[in-house]
């Protein structure tokens, strides 16, 4: 039996713990609800403690005011006469428990041993408190509630009890209804918090997280409400940032928070509606019902906070998906798992699979176990279309007939198109999909890649930058952004975002390697080039090595031998870099005659073996694929690609006709390109190779010096590029490779210079990896 029972309001959590230990310090033994047990039931555990206890401390405060669990165990302590009141904010009691005196706790500064905590002590062990502060009233004008509380009082007004829940699970009468105060303020924006697990062994993310995802699910359809995305709402879980902090960040003005208690068949859920420039509590709920209701406590959750933050209007009912809590609580854990991505991809499989085997009728899973496995294959090299189609598409077509407005399911149809190379299909389901729920995971992003890939640029960019606005911690929202900008040219912005991200996410390799190119592209090579390199360190990753390969490679510099286990065409890449270009070609003809679908795959292979020499096998190998007319496998987006090299060699072998179309193309997408003022990242000397096939030698010329002002292109490309060929003994030529070689010179020697300090950049830039240890090499003179 304990000596003491505190009584308190979920936000008000952080203020019982050192009150429970000071309490302690003073032999007293205390119970509160986080002594509640793993499988016990929370009724009748507090229940039971209520009634043993010696005394009842109710702590009141601006949110326990309204609380009817606090005003509930305040009057069985009251009856019971062992009440004794505090108040940790200086506000009176609540009606009814006014004429109760409540020490003033608002200035206690955790510490047993002052003289507010001494009065408490002395009030248990049966003295008089004489020489405490009773709390003052509250002063007459105080700021009044927004226009939204105003609304949700008026909803719990209306629905009484609904929104307050006796022990038993039944709805208790109120005795007194606030009313709604005139409007001040007006609300348009919000974020979702992860529910916090206050489950008794901790093991309960998957669920609290899915309860927090779907109110936020539901809040994304309301299209007055600016609705920031699951990712970056839930980039704050476990951290302990201060809500204003968080709602800066994130451009919001209200903010939804909750936790989720679960035991057996019962869960206990806390949630409140925040002010987040003041602080100030909205409306909060609190429900303790049985799991099998778990449906409806979402949908009265996302209701009422919808209703309140909207323009007033009917906001569609959530529809069970399932009336069996078992298969729900699978895909909750299937969900968490696919959102870890990396291996946890796997995991979800299983686990969406055993969903659908527990429950046929039930969309979502069919959905989600199609994504599970097509994430899964499209990082599988050499499937077929075929294949892929047969892997995803049938679950696919059920959760669509099941459910033929379910949002996810449009997201999976979206996903399977642009990977059969079906732009416009992919397009419209990815529209679709967010049309039925504008917070959709995925789709946005997903929407942009398509848009940039069939050439409507103007409008990916349109795309991307909602996205950011939506979902700024997403890290690939934030990487695509980072990319359009430098697409755009603009690549201060891009440079800064790239900083932004890589500080955001520290553990994120990737955003580490976008720092890299952004750097690069402002022609910062010897940053770029330490930052890859450290990647490449701490990651021992092949596809890192690669791009070490390449930035070295712009600093005249050699780099360290690829692993086995590297791509074919990188490993093919970085030996003809290494000068040796029958090694090269071996590599990539080996892999052509092991696997014929080497081709589909990876078609930079066609480009380097006219690099290495292989001019026959290069034209074999593009003329293959011009006959299978194979979707975007010449040009993507705004960019041409290997139109150019297929073009060169087309027109050597007198394939004229396919040369002219596909320079015709390329032409086409460069006019639209320039007009819209859209830069090239990848290849950004392309338009001038379209100019030397063109016979425009000066125009080639003059671009090359116009974009070498950028500081992205170095010699090793015009050296390997046979498209240079007509113009290599040119002096204009040869002054802009000189002037490369200039550049490249002096971040030789800027980079060689960082090998003795620790890490490079501003405090965001800098990556503390560990410093590049191996001896680097003067790249011979080319052959």
């Amino acid at each position: 039996m304990a000596d003491v029972f505190i009584s308190y309001a979920h936000d008000d959590r952080s203020r019982i713990v050192p009150l429970a230990d000071a309490l302690a310090e003073h032999g007293f033994s205390v119970w509160w609800d986080r002594e509640i047990h793993a499988g016990s039931e929370f009724s009748d555990e507090i229940e039971r403690e209520l009634t043993i206890a010696t005394h009842v401390i109710v702590c009141w405060s601006e949110r326990a005011n309204r609380s009817n669990w606090v005003r509930d165990e305040a009057t069985i302590a009251a009856r019971a006469g062992k009440l004794k009141a505090i108040s940790l904010d200086g506000r009176e009691p609540p009606m009814g428990f006014m004429q109760l005196h409540a020490l003033d706790f608002s200035q206690w500064r955790d510490s047993g041993s002052d003289d507010t905590s001494a009065a408490l002590v002395q009030t248990l062990k049966g003295g008089s408190a004489r020489h405490s502060k009773r709390v003052a009233a509250p002063k007459s004008g105080s700021k009044s509630k927004t226009w939204m509380a105003g609304a949700l009082l008026l909803l719990l007004s209306a629905a009484g009890a609904g929104w307050f829940v006796s022990r038993d699970g039944e709805t208790q009468p109120q005795g007194q209804t606030a009313q709604p105060a005139p409007a001040e303020k007006t609300y348009r924006s919000i974020a979702v918090l992860a529910f916090a697990d206050l489950s008794p062994d901790g093991d309960r993310d998957y669920f609290s997280d899915g309860l927090a995802s779907e109110v936020l699910y539901l809040l994304a359809r309301e299209t007055d409400l600016h609705v920031v995305s699951r990712t970056s709402s839930f980039f704050y879980k476990g951290k302990d940032t201060p809500l204003s902090e968080i709602a800066k960040a994130l451009n919001v003005d209200t903010v939804l928070e909750g936790s989720v208690r679960k035991a057996g068949n019962r869960v206990r859920i806390d949630t409140q509606l925040v002010d987040a420039a003041s602080g100030e509590s909205l409306w909060g709920v609190q429900f303790d019902r049985e799991l099998a209701d778990i449906f409806a406590i979402q949908d009265e959750v996302a209701q009422e906070v919808t209703r309140a933050l909207a323009s007033g209007g009917d906001v569609p009912a959530i529809q069970s998906p399932t009336t069996d809590p078992e298969t729900y609580d699978l895909y909750l854990r299937a969900q968490y798992q696919f959102a870890q991505r990396g291996k946890g991809i796997a995991t979800a499989e299983k686990l969406a699979a055993q969903v659908t085997e527990r429950d046929a009728t039930f969309a979502p899973g069919w959905a989600l176990l199609a994504m599970t496995k097509m994430f899964q294959y499209s990082r599988s090299l050499g499937l077929t279309k075929g294949e892929f189609a047969l892997a995803a598409k049938p679950h696919i077509d059920l959760a669509l007939e099941l459910a033929p407005k379910l949002a996810e399911a449009f997201v999976a149809r979206g996903y399977l198109q642009g990977m059969q190379g079906n732009q416009l299909k992919s397009i419209a389901a990815y529209r679709q999909a967010l049309d039925l729920n504008p917070n959709v995971a995925d789709a946005r992003h997903l929407l942009y890649i398509e848009l940039l890939n069939s050439g409507a640029w103007q409008e990916s960019f349109q795309v991307i930058d909602q996205a950011y606005i939506l979902d700024p911690l997403s890290p690939s929202v934030s990487s695509n952004y980072v990319f359009s900008l430098m697409r755009r040219g603009r690549g201060e912005e891009a440079l800064a975002a790239a900083e932004r991200a890589s500080s955001r996410f520290p553990d994120y390799t990737h955003f580490s390697s976008v720092l890299g190119s952004a750097l690069r592209f402002q022609g910062r090579l010897a940053e770029a080039a330490r930052i890859q390199v450290d990647l490449w360190e701490a990651t021992q990753n092949p596809r890192y090595q690669v791009q070490s390969a390449i930035y070295l490679s712009d600093l005249k510099l050699l780099d360290f031998p690829l692993p086995e286990m590297a791509p074919i065409s990188g490993q093919a890449f970085q030996t003809l870099l290494g000068g040796d270009k029958q090694a090269a070609a071996e590599k990539l003809l080996a892999a052509l005659e092991a696997d014929p679908s080497f081709a589909k795959w990876d078609a930079w292979a066609g480009e380097l073996l006219w690099w290495s020499g292989q001019e026959a096998a290069a034209l074999e190998f593009f003329l293959n694929a011009y006959t299978a007319e194979l979707d975007n496998f010449f040009s993507q987006g705004n960019d041409c690609n290997y139109s150019l090299a297929a073009a060169a060699l087309f027109r050597r072998a007198g394939e004229i006709q396919k040369a002219e179309a596909l320079l015709s193309e390329c032409e086409t997408i460069h006019e639209i390109r320039r007009t819209q003022g859209v830069g090239g990242i990848e290849d950004p000397d392309e338009y001038a190779e379209l100019l030397v096939l063109k016979g425009d030698h000066e125009g080639a010329i003059r671009e090359l010096e116009q974009v070498f002002e950028g500081g992205f292109l170095f010699d090793w490309w015009f050296h390997l590029n046979p498209i240079y060929d007509p113009i290599r003994d040119d002096p204009a030529f040869t002054a802009v490779v000189e002037s490369l070689n200039e550049q490249a010179d002096r971040e030789r020697e800027k980079y060689l210079s960082m090998w003795l300090t620790p890490c490079i950049g501003t405090e965001t830039t800098c990556l503390k990896k560990t410093v590049f240890k191996q001896t680097a090499h003067l790249r011979p003179a080319h052959a």
